[in-house]
């Protein structure tokens, strides 16, 4: 559910928010201040993303809306956020609700799992309950996979369909294990891809085989790219991917 918040980002990219004025340096020092050894940041390093944009989502990742951060209330361990076109805000989201809002910056996500206490037309407050940071260059990351895939492929003019397990997957392509032998720059479709337990997306990915390679067990493995991916699947598996990281981490 990340297409709405990247698409401003890119209108957006000529404006000027603390958010984007954090050079990749700068922002890896002030990390590194609040962050202890679970991976969580201290709930004052909001202090440093007033004016920042913002994703509101659920814990299922349903977009509620693209906001700012407006407010740190410390005394509470309190968000205040506005929309960030001044648009109504959505209504009916019950209280206490728990929320995950994601803050994009240069070199990271920051994702702040929180719960609605105050909700108006307006603004929204949330009480923090924990902040992680979450490594990010989108193209870059690449995440271990525990699933299973159908590969379809051609042979002698006649498609062919075969499971294979996934090793891992980032915004740009994925790699899987395979008893059968492909050439390198073969096309081929992974579907029924299903990234981790609950999710309701089930991914289709058009691929290129760019390399190969041995596990440690000496298994046939195959590096794939993406191709003619559309944008708001981009977005999807880039919110899955941290997904993922998060259940990683937890586990």
């Amino acid at each position: 559910m990340l297409l709405n918040f990247w698409k401003k980002k890119r209108v957006n990219e000529n404006s000027t928010t603390t958010e984007e004025n954090l050079t990749t340096n700068t922002e890896k020092s002030i990390l590194e201040n609040y962050i202890n050894d679970n991976n969580e940041l201290d709930f004052s390093i909001c202090n440093n993303y007033i004016d920042s944009k913002c994703q509101i989502m659920s814990q299922e990742n349903v977009l509620f809306f693209n906001g700012i951060i407006n407010e740190y209330i410390e005394k509470d361990k309190q968000l205040k956020i506005s929309d960030n076109t001044n648009d109504i805000l959505p209504a009916g989201v019950t209280y206490n609700t728990n929320l995950k809002i994601n803050i994009k910056t240069n070199s990271n996500i920051l994702i702040i799992y929180a719960i609605l206490k105050q909700q108006t037309n307006t603004f929204w407050i949330v009480e923090l309950d924990k902040i992680i940071k979450i490594q990010e260059n989108r193209s870059c990351f690449r995440q271990t996979l525990r699933c299973r895939g159908i590969i379809t492929y051609t042979e002698e003019l006649k498609e062919t369909k075969i499971p294979c397990d996934l090793i891992d997957i980032s915004l740009t392509g994925i790699s899987f294990r395979s008893t059968i032998n492909f050439d390198i720059d073969e096309k081929l479709t992974i579907d029924n891809v299903v990234l981790f337990k609950d999710s309701a997306t089930i991914y289709k990915f058009d691929c290129i085989i760019k390399r190969e390679f041995k596990d440690e067990n000496n298994n046939t493995c195959y590096g794939c790219m993406f191709e003619k991916m559309p944008k708001e699947v981009e977005d999807k598996l880039c919110t899955d991917i941290f997904q993922l990281q998060l259940l990683s981490n937890r586990n």
